[in-house]
């Protein structure tokens, strides 16, 4: 015999009719509690060890859950640049490759065989993140300056889990290494400078801070959602000197109007992303692709850096027997 006819026939009593109608409002509460909870609601994200119970509002999905992520290959984009060093313009080719990946929680490097679920033996599953490598070398007068900062970021969320940033020119080497976790921000620096050397800083986990190398990929987020977002962002990691993790609050606003942008490659319609109260240098802006993937099209930034698109593929990097069709072998940017 089953609950239900219990309380049908209960309900054939005196006080039944009162019993059986509470039962139901209990029934009908309890099965809309669960329906939508927990991670496995339809479109939750899903985010590695760390994650608070709300997290901002830094997800689009209209970017992060494209389907181009999953072909196994890397974006890889190749900018004409500006940048001001001794004092003067220097251009060069910047390269910045994109592609998922996943993070190892424990030893926060790229998991070559993901855990893609925990198991009954207490392995962690492995952080589904995006990586950037941003990849620079600059001519000055005497020497080349190089930079190269990689990013994790969740790809369930966009908020940082690691970041690794190195620049080298004659004079010396500067790392800095900025690691995201569940009890809060550790920084470490390690410079070649009198009165820099090795520095460490921790701040708090929430709210979450952004390195601003990140906004590469937050703003294109942003552009494909049209949402405005507020955020708080750390100084870029990309420089020859250590600099005090100090955050700002900025704010990044999609424009309404779109504009016709040319590509050496193509024209392409952008729309601009600013982000407001990033310092004294004023606003940096970004213009963004309207259609996926969504390409960073050009970009002012502090300093006078400015990026313009010349080419981007899909390709295997990693796979010496695939060429790149921008570059021969033997002479990558």
């Amino acid at each position: 015999m089953t609950l239900m006819t219990i309380l049908r026939r209960v309900a054939t009593t005196r006080w039944g009719t009162v019993l059986f109608f509470l039962a139901l409002v209990f029934s009908a509460v309890s099965a809309c509690s669960k329906e939508g909870a927990g991670p496995a609601a339809k479109g939750a994200a899903v985010r590695g060890p760390g994650d608070a119970a709300t997290a901002p509002k830094t997800y689009p999905h209209a970017f992060s859950q494209m389907a181009t992520w999953d072909d196994g290959l890397s974006e890889m984009s190749y900018y004409d640049a500006v940048d001001t060093i001794y004092g003067k313009p220097r251009h060069y080719i910047r390269m910045m490759l994109l592609n998922r990946e996943w993070l190892n929680p424990v030893q926060r490097v790229k998991a070559e065989h993901p855990v893609l679920s925990a198991s009954g033996k207490g392995a962690a599953a492995s952080i589904p993140v995006f990586k950037l490598n941003i990849i620079e070398q600059i001519p000055t007068q005497n020497y080349n300056y190089r930079y190269m900062v990689t990013v994790f970021l969740n790809r369930g969320t966009l908020e940082p889990e690691k970041l690794a940033a190195s620049s080298q020119e004659w004079c010396g080497t500067t790392f800095k290494e900025f690691q995201w976790l569940p009890d809060g921000l550790k920084v470490r620096g390690f410079s070649y400078f009198e009165g820099e050397g090795d520095r460490q800083w921790s701040l708090p986990a929430r709210p979450v801070v952004y390195p601003a190398e990140a906004l590469f990929v937050v703003a294109r987020a942003a552009a494909a959602s049209k949402e405005d977002l507020s955020l708080r962002v750390l100084p870029p990691a990309r420089s020859t000197h250590l600099v005090e993790p100090i955050p700002r609050d900025v704010r990044l606003e999609v424009a309404k109007e779109t504009q016709s942008v040319r590509m050496p490659f193509g024209t392409f319609t952008g729309r601009r992303v600013t982000v407001t109260g990033a310092g004294k240098h004023g606003p940096t802006e970004f213009t963004v692709e309207t259609a996926p993937p969504y390409r960073l099209l050009t970009y002012r930034g502090p300093g006078g850096l400015t990026l313009s698109l010349r080419y981007q593929e899909r390709r295997a990097y990693w796979d010496r027997s695939k060429p790149s069709r921008f570059y021969r072998q033997g002479a990558a940017p």
